[in-house]
C-alpha cells in the first residue's frame, strides 16, 4: 500500500506527515498477534471443555457415530496452539509480525472449524433431540466466543466460525433436532449479530491504530523539535557542554568535541565510558548524580579520543529530552591546578618519609610491647606503659585479698592422658578461669603447672571490702564454669574431669619487683600469701575455703559455714576458715533459705537443712527471741 499524500499541522504550525497506509497494516497484524497471544488460554479452554461436554452429553454417541476420531484430532490440533504460547509467554511485544504468521492463524483456524463440523455431522444422527439440542447450542456459543476473543481477526474467527454453524444447522435440519422456522430465526439473528460484532470490532480496532500512531509520529516531531532547541542552547554556552542519557552521549558542544578531539556531529552514540581513565570512575559519578539529583564541582580523570589524559571539574544538572531523563555536564579542564597539587604532595610525601624510619621503629616496639603483654597481666601491662609503675626491683607493703587454686588429684589425670590431651586440655581450662579473672578485676600472678594465684588489690584497688567481694566472687563463677566444663569433657571421654580447690584470704603482702637488675618478676610475697595457699590444700574438692579476714569482709551477702581451724607456719594461733556455701541473694531463691542482716539482728534460716525436730527447737528460740524482744519494747 502507498501512503497518504495528506500531512497535518502540530501546535507549532510544522507540518507532519499522515500516517502511511502501510504502517497502519503493519501494526494492525502486531495487535492481531498480540491478541491471539493473550486470547490463547480462553481459547485453548474453550474448545477442550466443548470436547469435554460432548463426550458428556452422549459418550456413546460419540464412540458409535465416530466422532471420537475427530474430536481427538482436535485436541491434537490445539496442541501447536499450546507450544506457540508457552514460547511467546513472556515475550516483549514485537516490533514487527509477518504476514505468513497471520495466514498460519486463520488457517489453523479453519482446520479447527472443520474439525468439529465434521464431528457435529457425524454426530447428530445419533442424538436424541434434546441432546441434539444442546450441541446446536454449545457449537453456537463456541463460534461466537471465538468471535469475541479475536475481535482483530475476522477472517480467522470467519473461518473457525462458518464451517461449525453450516455443519450444525444443516444436521440439526435434516436430523429433525429443531423446526425449519426456528432454524431460520436463529440463523438469521445469530449471523446478523456475529457480523455486526465482527465489523464494529474490525473499525473500532483500525481506527485505535491509526490515532495511535498519528499520536506516535506527533511525539517524534516534538523531540524532532527539542533536540533541535537543545542543540541550539548547548552551542550558545561559551565552554564544554556534553548531554548524556544513561552511559551514552547524545550531544556535544564545539568545545566540547574540540576537547575530546571528535567531530561534533559524530557524537551521538558514543559511550560516555571510553573518555574515562578509570570506567569504574563513571559507575562512581552516576551513583552520586542519582543519589544527589544532581553533581556539582567532581574532580575526574578524562582522556581524549587519542588517550590523552587530562583533569576535569565536572558538574551535572538532570533535565528532560526527547521525553526521557537526561543529564547536561559542564566540564572545566583543571589540568594546571592538579599539577600544583602533585608538586606539593610531592614535597608532602619527602617530608613524610623522613619519619617513616622512626614510625617502623614504634611499630617494632609496639608489636614486641603486644607480645611481651601476653606474660604479665593486663593491669601490670597498663601501669608499665603508663608510667605509674617503674621498672626497678623495688616493693611495698599493701593489704591485698589472695587466691590459690588447684585441680585435685591432678598427678592421676595426668597418669591417663597423652601429653598433647594433656595439654590441651589445661590451656583450655587456664583461657577459661583466666576470661573469668580479668572480667572480675583480678591480677594474674603466676601459672604453676596446674595452680593459679591472682590477686586483688594492685596495681587497681576499689577499696578492701569491695576487692574481697571480687575476689569470692570470682571464685563462685570459677566453680560454676568448671561444673559445665566437666559436662562438656565428660561428652568428650573424659573419665576424671578437673575439680578445682580454691582458697582466698585476705592480709597484707609485699608487693613489687623481685630479682636483679637484668631479670625481675613482679609478685607478691609473706605469710598471708602462704596462708592462702594452704587454705587451698584444705578445701573440699570444688569448694572455697575463706580465712576469717575474708569472711568478715564479705559475711554481709555471703553464707559461709564455720569448717575447722588449721595451724599454719607463722602464725601463732590456729586459723579459722569458713566454707563457702552461696550467695544469699541465690539461695534465697533456690532453696528458700531466709536471711536478714540489720542493726542489733542477724538472722538465718536454712530449713533444708532441719529436721522435724530441729525445726520444733528453732520455732522455741525464735518465739523465745520474739517475747524478750516485746518486753524490752520501751528500753532507750
Amino acid at each position: 500500500m502507498t501512503a497518504v499524500a495528506e500531512t497535518v499541522g502540530d501546535d507549532a504550525g510544522t507540518p507532519i506527515p499522515a500516517v502511511a497506509d502501510g504502517d497502519i497494516v503493519e501494526e494492525i497484524r502486531v495487535v492481531q498477534s498480540v491478541q491471539t497471544q493473550r486470547s490463547m488460554p480462553v481459547l485453548l479452554l474453550g474448545n477442550t471443555l466443548a470436547v469435554a461436554i460432548v463426550f458428556y452429553i452422549d459418550w456413546v454417541a460419540v464412540v458409535s457415530s465416530y466422532a471420537v476420531y475427530c474430536l481427538a484430532l482436535e485436541l491434537v490440533l490445539l496442541l501447536p496452539m499450546l507450544r506457540s504460547y508457552l514460547r511467546l509467554r513472556g515475550q516483549p511485544r514485537p516490533s514487527r509480525v509477518s504476514v505468513r504468521r497471520i495466514r498460519l492463524i486463520e488457517i489453523h483456524s479453519f482446520l479447527l472449524g472443520l474439525v468439529w463440523a465434521v464431528a457435529v455431522f457425524l454426530l447428530m444422527p445419533q442424538l436424541s433431540q434434546i441432546n441434539g439440542a444442546v450441541i446446536v447450542m454449545v457449537m453456537y456459543f463456541l463460534g461466537y466466543g471465538a468471535v469475541a476473543l479475536t475481535p482483530s481477526l475476522p477472517k480467522a474467527s470467519a473461518a473457525y466460525f462458518a464451517p461449525i454453524m453450516l455443519a450444525t444447522f444443516y444436521s440439526a435440519s435434516i436430523n429433525d433436532i429443531l423446526s425449519a422456522d426456528l432454524l431460520i430465526l436463529i440463523i438469521f439473528s445469530g449471523s446478523l449479530a456475529i457480523a455486526r460484532t465482527m465489523w464494529q470490532s474490525w473499525q473500532d480496532m483500525t481506527t485505535t491504530v491509526r490515532v495511535s500512531l498519528e499520536r506516535l509520529q506527533a511525539e517524534t516531531a516534538l523531540h524532532r523539535r527539542e533536540a533541535q532547541a537543545m542543540r541550539s542552547m548547548i552551542e550558545a554556552i561559551p565552554f564544554p557542554l556534553v548531554l548524556t542519557r544513561e552511559t551514552g552521549a547524545l550531544e556535544a558542544s564545539e568545545q566540547a568535541a574540540r576537547q575530546f578531539g571528535i567531530p561534533a556531529g559524530e557524537v551521538s552514540g558514543l559511550s560516555i565510558r571510553d573518555f574515562f581513565v578509570d570506567p569504574a570512575e563513571q559507575e562512581t559519578m552516576a551513583a552520586l548524580q542519582n543519589e544527589q539529583g544532581r553533581l556539582e564541582e567532581y574532580e575526574v580523570r578524562l582522556k581524549d579520543a587519542q588517550g590523552r589524559p587530562f583533569w576535569a571539574l565536572l558538574s551535572s544538572l538532570p533535565l528532560k529530552y526527547e521525553g526521557e531523563d537526561c543529564w547536561l555536564n559542564a566540564i572545566y579542564v583543571i589540568d594546571d591546578r592538579k599539577r600544583a597539587e602533585a608538586d606539593l604532595l610531592d614535597a608532602k610525601q619527602r617530608t613524610e618519609e623522613a619519619n617513616q624510619s622512626a614510625q617502623k621503629q614504634n611499630r617494632m616496639l609496639e608489636t614486641v610491647s603486644n607480645q611481651l603483654a601476653k606474660y604479665i597481666s593486663p593491669q601490670l601491662y597498663q601501669a608499665i606503659f603508663s608510667g605509674e609503675q617503674k621498672v626497678e626491683i623495688e616493693s611495698k607493703r599493701k593489704k591485698l585479698t589472695v587466691f590459690f587454686s588447684d585441680i585435685a588429684r591432678f598427678t592421676e589425670i595426668t597418669e591417663q592422658l597423652e601429653s598433647e590431651e594433656l595439654t590441651a586440655l589445661l590451656n583450655q581450662y587456664l583461657t577459661e578461669m583466666s576470661k573469668i579473672a580479668l572480667a572480675h578485676g583480678a591480677t594474674i600472678d603466676k601459672f604453676i603447672g596446674d595452680a593459679m594465684v591472682l590477686y586483688f588489690g594492685d596495681p587497681d584497688s576499689r577499696g578492701i571490702r569491695e576487692d574481697a567481694s571480687d575476689c569470692v566472687r570470682m571464685a563462685i563463677a570459677m566453680q560454676r564454669r568448671i561444673r559445665e566444663l566437666q559436662t562438656t569433657w565428660r561428652e568428650a571421654g573424659l573419665e576424671q574431669p578437673f575439680e578445682l580447690r580454691i582458697g582466698i584470704n585476705t592480709g597484707y603482702c609485699t608487693v613489687g619487683n623481685f630479682g636483679s637488675e637484668d631479670r625481675m618478676d613482679h609478685t607478691i610475697i609473706g605469710s598471708e600469701v602462704n596462708l592462702a595457699a594452704r587454705l587451698q590444700s584444705h578445701a573440699d574438692v570444688g569448694g572455697i575455703l575463706l580465712a576469717n579476714e575474708t569472711h568478715s569482709l564479705v559475711k554481709d551477702w555471703l553464707l559461709a559455714e564455720q569448717g575447722e581451724a588449721i595451724t599454719v607456719k607463722g602464725f601463732p594461733k590456729p586459723v579459722t576458715t569458713f566454707r563457702v556455701r552461696g550467695i544469699y541473694d541465690e539461695l534465697a531463691q533456690e532453696t528458700g533459705l531466709v536471711h536478714r542482716d540489720q542493726n542489733g539482728l542477724t538472722l538465718t534460716i536454712d530449713h533444708k537443712r532441719m529436721n522435724i525436730a530441729d525445726k520444733a527447737k528453732a520455732i522455741e528460740t525464735l518465739e523465745d527471741a520474739v517475747a524478750q524482744l516485746k518486753d524490752h519494747t520501751d528500753d532507750p
